[in-house]
């Protein structure tokens, strides 16, 4: 936005510096010097400038190195034309570090409006509307100037004073409220007592208005409370009353009445229930009736049915046209839609999204049906399965759908920058340290070099919880890598293409793969990681293939090395006959949502039939935030059908047995 085009970034170039951020491990602080100013340590880990030393190494180095380079890796892989996006972020916390130079230290209260001023101009390029925003924000900064010449010119400021008394000149409800003629926004208390026939005021949730009081550290009036000292709440209470007084026909008052994570009712403001309470009993009939007529729960969404009705309320009357048009549509398309085939049931239409659909993490119900019916059969390119496209399949069969078929790909939110330092590390951060260890490992280093190369990266968190995890990490590698190189030792034999074809539903198929890995003992595939049910899969399908298609010369068996349990699978006689049925369930899920979701059908069977568990994997909530119902393909392709653990349990039951008790079946579970 703003900031990046003062320095030449465009939305591509902002995009890669976030990415080459989050490689380089920056978190906070411009340098070892910055973070010391604090009280802290004066290392440069996860600094600005640690970020950049690897960014640039990653544009001069190669993309991947044996050894660190001056006790660091390289990051970000930047090259070519890349260099004008990292010169760009180079400017930019150049920038920065100057200006925390100048503001390190107190400033004279009038010397802070020209430097304002002067930064404006050096990191900000408004376009279009923002010019606008730009003047008023000019404009504010000048009152606020003329406020510090007639208070104390002379008075040195910190930032952190002139910071909090430039929000408040900047946040000032006084300004811009200026009567249009027409439907005006403004804050509250810019048009007080001015006669309106509309007033709306929206926002009014519980806590928000009237607002929290958080005073600064140092206000010493909040400190020492003085009879007659000015408080807020008051003022916002009288603020109330003056809109209601101005309002000469209609006064609407909006307020957030459910939560996004539960949908259990949320109050509202404080003074919207005291008028409430005052009113209630002034109108005619019971409370409940009373009631009704004065508060209106209105849609979540704009395009919700309850609008468009004719015996809707007619307060809640929408005027959209196109929206109208396309609800006419849908319906016609719904009712003249063929009954849903034989397989996972397909719910008809019914309801309307209200706002009231149940916990928010779980799919609405409520909601018409995203599949109406089964989609066309696909065409005979489809029947030519590529294993991998099969191992993709299963690891989210409804995302699969959404993408393969109907060419959807879900958008997956931005992953934030982080803005403080992490104590542990993370799963990604376990992975990336394990990638870059093992292969050293494997080949004989020593765990000094590979401790070298671990502390050269940004994933072990600095101090004794990372110097701990280090140590634990280490003697786990250690162990796995020995453990590999024995079930490795043997010759890796000559690549095999293995390709299995059989008659299903009057169509010939063909899955097919490659195998560049085998060894006279079978397969040996590793994740240093715990072992997950996408892996189970994926070492199924595998063995599988080469179970109906077998190389020469080899023992038909598959081992998966996790970092806590290996597991081994045995021969499959009737690997055919299982294949053809991992197919069948394939057809089946290129035209439906398929009721097989691998996190919560391992946690079933693997456990002994463990419906609890099943359960607890499926829901999301509060402690399991990453649960399966909480993707948005599954969300979007199961919206208003069956809930896979109530009315669709026999659906998910008989899918999660097709595809596991067969791998139950042949493997050996080793801890």
């Amino acid at each position: 936005g703003l900031v990046a085009r003062r320095f030449g970034l465009d939305a591509e170039g902002l995009a890669r510096v976030h990415a080459w951020l989050q490689d380089a491990g920056v978190h906070w602080a411009l340098d070892a010097g910055h973070r010391a100013s604090f009280g802290l340590p004066g290392q440069p880990a996860h600094s600005f400038a640690d970020g950049l030393d690897r960014l640039f190494l990653g544009y001069a180095l190669p993309a991947r190195v044996d050894a660190p380079f001056d006790a660091r890796l390289p990051a970000g892989d930047a090259e070519g034309s890349d260099a004008i996006a990292l010169g760009a972020l180079w400017r930019f916390v150049g920038q920065l570090a100057a200006l925390q130079r100048r503001v390190a230290a107190p400033l004279p209260a009038s010397v802070w409006p020209a430097l304002l001023v002067e930064l404006m101009k050096d990191f900000l390029a408004p376009q279009g509307d923002e010019r606008e925003d730009l003047l008023e924000t000019r404009a504010a900064i000048e009152r606020f100037a003329d406020e510090l010449r007639r208070a104390t010119p002379d008075q040195a400021l910190p930032l952190d004073v002139l910071r909090n008394a430039l929000g408040e000149a900047l946040d000032d409800a006084a300004r811009g409220g200026v009567p249009s003629g027409g439907v005006t926004f403004a804050s509250m208390s810019s048009l007080r007592n001015l006669p309106y026939k509309v007033i709306c005021a929206i926002g009014l949730d519980d806590g928000a208005f009237p607002s929290q009081a958080r005073p600064a550290e140092y206000d010493l009036m909040a400190r020492e409370p003085q009879p007659g000292d000015r408080q807020r709440r008051i003022d916002e209470r009288n603020l109330f009353l003056d809109l209601m007084l101005a309002a000469r026909e209609h006064f609407y008052l909006s307020y957030t009445g459910r939560s996004v994570r539960d949908n259990a009712p949320l109050p509202p403001s404080t003074l919207v229930s005291e008028l409430l309470e005052t009113l209630l009993p002034a109108i005619a009939g019971d409370r409940a009736a009373a009631r009704a007529r004065l508060v209106v729960p209105h849609p979540l969404q704009g395009f919700s049915e309850l609008g468009f009705k004719a015996d809707a309320d007619p307060r809640v009357r929408s005027f959209d046209a196109e929206t109208a048009q396309a609800l006419r549509q849908r319906i016609a398309a719904l009712r003249k839609a063929e009954p849903a085939e034989s397989g996972a049931p397909l719910a008809a239409s019914g309801g309307e999204d209200d706002g009231d659909d149940g916990d928010d993490d779980a799919i609405p119900e409520a909601l018409p049906p995203f599949f109406a019916a089964p989609l066309a059969p696909p065409g005979d390119e489809w029947c030519d399965v590529a294993l991998a496209d099969l191992i993709a399949f299963f690891g989210n069969p409804c995302r699969y759908l959404l993408a393969r078929r109907l060419g959807m790909v879900l958008a997956k939110a931005e992953e934030e920058l982080q803005d403080d330092e992490p104590f542990i590390a993370d799963i990604p951060a376990r992975s990336a340290l394990a990638s870059r260890l093992l292969p050293g490992l494997r080949a004989g280093q020593g765990v000094a070099d590979a401790r070298a190369l671990a502390l050269a990266g940004t994933e072990v968190p600095a101090g004794a919880f990372g110097r701990h995890f280090l140590d634990l990490e280490l003697v786990g590698l250690e162990r796995f890598a020995l453990r590999l190189e024995a079930l490795t030792a043997q010759p890796v034999l000559a690549p095999h293409a293995a390709q299995v074809e059989f008659e299903s539903g009057g169509r010939s198929w063909r899955v097919h793969a490659g195998f560049a890995d085998l060894r006279a003992g079978g397969v040996v595939r590793h994740r240093y990681d715990a072992l997950r049910a996408r892996d189970m899969l994926e070492a199924w399908l595998h063995h599988l293939v080469l179970c109906a298609d077998p190389a020469p010369g080899i023992d038909l068996r598959t081992t998966w090395l996790a970092r806590d349990e290996m597991i081994m699978l045995h021969p499959v006689d009737a690997a055919r006959e299982a294949l053809r049925t991992l197919v069948v369930l394939y057809a089946r899920g290129l035209r439906e949502p398929l009721y097989f979701f691998p996190k919560s059908a391992w946690a079933y069977l693997g456990d002994g039939e463990n419906a609890a568990r099943a359960r607890s994997a499926w829901q999301a909530s509060d402690r399991n935030q990453f649960a399966e119902s909480a993707d948005p393909a599954y969300r979007l392709a199961l919206r208003g059908l069956p809930d896979p653990m109530d009315e669709g349990w026999d659906a998910f039951d008989a899918s999660a047995r097709a595809v596991f008790e067969p791998l139950l079946a042949h493997c050996e579970r080793v801890h």
